[in-house]
């Protein structure tokens, strides 16, 4: 079974081992070179002089390779196998047991076992066990093979300096070592009190819009109210209800970064239609919010820009940075839209809003970290929404980066490469298309049977609330089988809504067998999985449309009003 390990999991573990392997690779140079001068002054043979000019050039080469981290894994194993033959090279040179040579085994080994893991371990120790073992047979049996020291002085300095140059090996490994631990351990502690704080945040944000959820339903059940409170307390539903979904989708697509399975779907996005829709969202979402001191401007080229890039993301990314933006303004401008310059599109969202202190800067694109310094003001949020930003700009290939001035308001830059830019017409954007949308409704003569395939009865109820004013027969199933069965009595359904997940026969089961029957009648799918790969798999089985729940009357009129004609 293989171990799956995420792009992050990967990037830590290079910058471990480059932590470690640097650092002995620029020690080993340096003992290399401090060997030269002692070989020289106690006038060693002509072998012991050029083996520490050799080892100087050869680690200072893989010093090099290794910066970078590409060579980072040559490195590691050219250190380790470079290490032993130099050793035993010395240990005939040097006078075996009679010099400090030996001792370089036990710094070898200590590399090891931060080095490698498992069979590797296991494998390289039993090899150098064995090559003690050689040496020792070899010196045991024939201890002059080795020679002798030209003298007791130079036996002397010699161990004493190797001694020396071994302690400054080892406080190099063992205090890179302690560094890593004490940063690894520092990043925990602080992770565990951002998870904390998160968790408390998400009680909270799921909470308030539940309990406006629950409470406002609860009032609209009684008979007393006017029709403009009802019209108001629904509107403050469906708000609560968008805060939910929002927050719930942002935790899905965090999870799907961090599990490495969030797909970008690159294709061509008109940057126009883009800012101009937002523009009119966001100027309607002031406007219904009864929020008159922001005023939101977009300052993008008149040009019809066309990038290669995921065009949903995008539009996320834009939203996370105006939703922040908004947020964090009293009052004043909120200026978005984009650049150009030699190489990318510089995305821009400016506000005039409370800013952010240059302390917060470094970690505000952290995961969980929240900025709460105003103890007079609550600004809601869960830490994630800027982590999730930045995540998805780098799979964009882009950069994101803050300017700010506490007090003074912020100002958001993103990239997008500009590979494969064009320069289209300019297309009408209906702004009505993004304020409301028309509700179309098929004349009495122009009926449509439509099956809804549900497993679950309130949902069957819902659609049933949703449809009981539009001229539709409807057909209802508990399951994907009977559903079927269903469809086989009722050869002129026009429509089928298919759920994915039920019992007895799920979605996509249901829909091969129906397509047997009839591979032209339009197959809706009607589901809780809304991450951004499932509509994917949804059309790639064979459905002609896919909605996520909770699904929204307005949209799904529409396409029923569409297929209609």
């Amino acid at each position: 079974m293989k171990l799956f390990v995420s792009n992050r999991l990967m990037a830590e573990n290079i910058e471990f081992k480059k932590s470690f392997v640097n650092p002995l690779i620029i020690a080993s140079a340096l003992f290399s070179l401090v060997a030269i001068f002692i070989n020289i002054e106690l006038d060693f043979g002509h072998v012991l002089k050029i083996i520490p000019y050799i080892s100087l050039f050869v680690f200072s080469m893989l010093f090099f390779l290794a910066r970078t981290g590409r060579g980072l894994e040559f490195s590691k194993w050219a250190l380790v196998l470079i290490t032993v033959t130099i050793t035993n090279f010395l240990w005939y040179y040097n006078f075996g047991t009679h010099g400090p040579v030996l001792y370089l085994f036990v710094v070898l080994f200590s590399y090891l076992i931060f080095m490698l893991d498992g069979k590797q371990f296991l494998f390289v120790s039993i090899l150098l066990i064995l090559n003690i073992l050689i040496l020792f047979y070899v010196e045991y049996n024939n201890p002059t093979v080795v020679g002798k020291y030209p003298s007791v002085y130079s036996r002397i300095i010699d161990v004493y300096f190797g001694v020396f140059l071994y302690l400054f090996i080892m406080y190099v490994l063992m205090s890179q070592a302690k560094r890593n631990y004490i940063s690894e351990f520092l990043k925990a502690r602080r992770a565990d009190q951002l998870k904390s704080s998160f968790l408390a945040n998400m009680s909270h944000e799921i909470r308030t819009p539940l309990n406006a959820i629950v409470g406002f339903s609860n009032i609209l059940a009684e008979e007393q109210l006017s029709d403009e409170e009802r019209k108001q307390y629904v509107s403050i539903i469906n708000s609560s209800n968008e805060s939910l979904l929002r927050l719930v989708n942002d935790i899905l697509d965090v999870s799907m970064i961090e599990s490495d399975q969030l797909k970008i779907e690159t294709k061509g996005c008109e940057l126009k239609k883009i800012m101009r829709e937002l523009e009119d969202m966001y100027k309607l979402k002031l406007k219904s919010s009864g929020i008159q001191r922001i005023q939101v401007f977009n300052t993008s080229p008149d040009q019809n820009y066309i990038v290669k890039a995921d065009c949903e993301r995008l539009k996320q990314v834009l939203i996370n940075l105006l939703d922040n933006a908004i947020k964090y303004t009293e009052e004043g401008r909120i200026e978005f839209g984009y650049e150009l310059e030699k190489k990318d599109v510089v995305f821009y969202v400016k506000d005039t809003g409370i800013g952010i202190k240059q302390s917060h800067i470094d970690y505000l694109f952290d995961r969980f970290y929240k900025i709460e310094d105003d103890k007079k003001k609550l600004y809601r949020g869960t830490g994630i929404g800027l982590y999730l930003t930045k995540k998805i700009v780098h799979l964009l290939n882009g950069n994101i980066w803050v300017d700010s001035e506490f007090g003074k308001g912020s100002q958001f830059y993103f990239t997008v490469p500009k590979v494969g830019m064009e320069v289209a017409e300019v297309k009408d954007v209906v702004a009505k298309s993004t304020v409301e949308v028309e509700e179309i409704v098929p004349e009495e003569g122009d009926k449509l049977k439509i099956l809804i395939v549900e497993d679950q009865m309130s949902n069957q109820e819902y659609y049933k609330a949703i449809l009981k004013d539009s001229p539709y027969k409807l057909i209802h199933a508990m399951n994907g089988l009977e559903g079927v069965e269903a469809f086989k009595r009722n050869r002129d359904v026009s429509l089928i809504l298919m759920d994915i997940k039920m019992p007895v026969m799920d979605g996509f089961e249901a829909l091969k067998e129906i397509r047997k029957i009839d591979k032209k009648v339009t197959v809706f799918a009607l589901t809780a999985h809304a991450m951004s790969t499932d509509k994917q798999v949804c059309l790639n089985a064979g459905f002609n449309d896919y909605f996520s729940k909770p699904l929204n009357k307005e949209v799904l009129l529409k396409e029923i009003a569409r297929i209609q004609k």
